[in-house]
């Protein structure tokens, strides 16, 4: 009886625990009752004992009943046997047969989450049964007919064959409190064994007659554990799992189901036609590294803060083996790098309130593809509960309307639904109800809003809003993911810096900034290197899906393209050629800034944290620009190079010549 206690209790913990945890995914209603059909081998273990057998061996049993879903987990069922066999015969001719009906009641629970990804489940089940029986032993058969109780331990294997058929096998232990066998004129109970095998089938739930975009029942056809398993680029990792779905044939694949990148250059082994970069190094879209005066061209800012980022973790004197945790060491990292680079202004958090959109809350994993949707948002942040749920969302407004108008975008063309308005007030996060107005109020707020914005500006807002929504879809968002750890890291690691962390399995993945330019996610990728993420490396989403690098820059290379060719047809065109000497810290030694002085005329301007790079003017001209190159090179700076910029934005000098044409 100890055990059996041991047992309800639990699985009643299991299953308070479990609805303590959902926070996202309401419980619905299984198609109920079902109709239960099975059979099973019996298998005595009372005072007569005959051979070692196995417990396919034993008598048949038939068993028929109703099963009633109570929850996600726990199903019970009211089951009737009958023409149950018991027998057993020893060495010393001692046997008996027993004829055996019963009727009683199961609990089961199913562990869904065990075998998630198949459409097994692993199930305990425990009951009450009354029994009634009429034994022969030794040929000598009871007058009458006996009864007594046993109580069925069990466990098994479910299949769901369908939403209507689910399959059991199982094996049942049976506690009995009546003496079966009568082999002596002691009354000692015989517990006895059952393997069996049961059918499930819904007779009586009709399909929904209607179909309702809001209304649960809609789904009720749909095969959920199918879909957890389907793999569409047959990679070998269930699309509800992998980060990218759509892999060509035959390339070899990570766990995530993203391709192999061995030389961790961003282009992937497939892709890459320089195998083994130098670790760091930068490199075009065909995993090459870059040229001299093509990585100057593109990517300067990345080698000055590369550089710096370098001196810093040469002088550095934290070592991992000098703390007992990962936390700790990060935090050590974290706070060095602060002290030697961030600003005092570092991330300024808006103060008042302002409403955002919720686009989910979670405790534990989010399917993949929600995730690549999720962080292909530029301003997508995570608000940590204290429930240990953390919010995904996205915008910061001030006006309720256009927090609305984001959500009606999100769900119309993004497809993301259940989205809600929260509102966030100094990091305590609310859900917005909105008011409730009088016939009157409405009817007033209807004209003023026909009058002052349907009938004036109707047209030129949705213009506005298709350009914005294309926009977006061509954006591609660079991101840096900082590895997958199997226990959380501190947010005390992340002080200055935006971060995503994204539960999945066992672990959680840190995703960090949100850039549109490849140089700017490079820059990131240095510093979170140097704050001791040495796996870090960038991942790259558009328009709701993970793509590779190449793919990434390739599209960026496009769309400034693009938007050059645009603005090619209007009349004024703002181009700039600036010369660069060099980027340093907040301060230079007396050396340089004597050259500075030399040269004249350059102008400090801060890049980020505590970087400045210095410029020797801007000109209207190449020409122009590169007579002052000449003589920054003349006062000592070697390195010095010309980039340009096309209406604020910088672009190739490739580009800029054809301009200036």
């Amino acid at each position: 009886m100890k055990k059996l206690f041991l047992l309800l209790f639990l699985l009643g913990f299991t299953t308070t625990f479990a609805q303590e945890q959902d926070y996202e995914v309401e419980e619905k209603d299984a198609f109920q009752p079902m109709f239960s059909v099975g059979s099973g081998y019996y298998n005595s273990l009372g005072d007569i004992k005959g051979p070692e057998g196995n417990y396919l061996l034993g008598n048949m049993g038939l068993s028929t009943g109703i099963r009633i879903n109570l929850n996600e987990n726990i199903d019970m069922s009211f089951l009737f046997t009958s023409n149950a066999k018991l027998h057993e015969e020893d060495l010393d001719g001692n046997e008996f047969d027993t004829d055996l009906n019963s009727l009683g009641f199961n609990f089961d629970y199913t562990f869904h989450n065990i075998l998630s990804n198949t459409r097994l489940s692993p199930y305990a089940a425990f009951g009450a049964q009354w029994m009634y029986f009429k034994t022969t032993t030794n040929e000598i058969t009871k007058a009458v007919q006996e009864s007594g109780m046993n109580i069925p331990l069990g466990i098994g294997i479910s299949l769901d064959v369908s939403e209507r058929i689910r399959f059991d096998i199982g094996m049942n232990y049976h506690l009995s409190f009546s003496d079966i066998d009568h082999a002596t004129d002691l009354l000692n109970n015989d517990n006895f064994t059952v393997v069996g095998f049961t059918m499930h089938y819904d007779l009586f739930t009709p399909k929904p007659q209607e179909i309702n975009y809001y209304d649960e029942s809609y789904y009720v056809d749909v095969n959920f554990k199918a879909l957890d398993i389907e793999d569409s680029d047959g990679d070998l990792v269930p699309d509800i799992d992998d980060y990218c779905p759509e892999t060509p044939e035959g390339v070899k694949v990570n766990e995530f189901g993203c391709p192999l990148d061995d030389d961790n250059d961003g282009i992937p082994n497939w892709l890459d036609e320089q195998e083994n970069t130098a670790f760091g190094a930068v490199v075009d879209e065909r995993g090459v590294q870059l040229t001299e005066e093509k990585f100057k061209s593109m990517y300067s800012e990345y080698e000055a803060a590369s550089r710096e980022y370098a001196n810093f973790y040469n002088e550095s004197e934290i070592q991992r083996e000098n703390f007992k945790t990962v936390n700790e060491y990060l935090i050590a990292k974290a706070n060095a790098f602060n002290q030697a680079y961030n600003d005092e202004s570092g991330l300024n958090a808006i103060t008042g309130k302002r409403y955002k959109v919720q686009l989910g809350r979670y405790s534990d994993d989010i399917p993949s593809y929600l995730i690549n949707k999720f962080l292909s948002y530029e301003d997508l942040e995570s608000i940590p509960q204290l429930d240990g749920t953390i919010i995904y969302a996205v915008g910061s407004y001030e006006n309720i309307n256009k927090a609305e108008n984001r959500q009606m975008n999100i769900e119309i063309s993004d497809r993301i639904a259940e989205t809600i308005i929260i509102i966030d007030e100094n990091g305590i996060v609310s859900n917005y109800t909105p008011p409730i107005l009088e016939e009157e109020e409405i009817e007033v707020k209807n004209e003023v809003e026909i009058d002052s914005t349907s009938i004036n500006n109707s047209t030129t807002n949705d213009e506005v809003k298709e350009e914005t929504i294309a926009a977006n879809k061509d954006k591609v968002i660079y991101r840096v993911q900082l590895g997958y750890y199997e226990k959380e890291l501190s947010y005390d690691i992340f002080e200055g810096v935006n971060v995503i962390p994204i539960r999945k399995g066992n672990g959680t993945f840190y995703m960090v900034g949100a850039f549109t330019e490849h140089q700017d996610a490079l820059i990131k990728q240095s510093e979170m290197k140097t704050r001791g993420f040495s796996d870090a490396f960038i991942v790259t989403y558009k328009n709701g899906e993970r793509i590779n690098v190449s793919t990434a820059i390739k599209t960026e290379r496009e769309n400034k393209r693009k938007k050059i060719i645009k603005e090619e047809r209007n009349p004024t065109i703002n181009l700039k050629f600036f010369v660069q000497i060099g980027v340093w810290g907040n301060t230079v030694d007396g050396k340089t800034m004597s050259k500075l002085e030399q040269i004249g005329g350059a102008e400090k301007i801060h890049i980020k944290a505590n970087l400045y790079k210095y410029i020797a003017g801007s000109y209207n001209s190449l020409e122009e620009a590169e007579l002052r190159k000449s003589e920054a090179v003349d006062g000592g700076f070697d390195d010095s190079f010309i980039y340009a910029e096309h209406n604020g934005e910088r672009i190739k000098l490739k580009d800029a010549k054809l301009l200036s044409q």
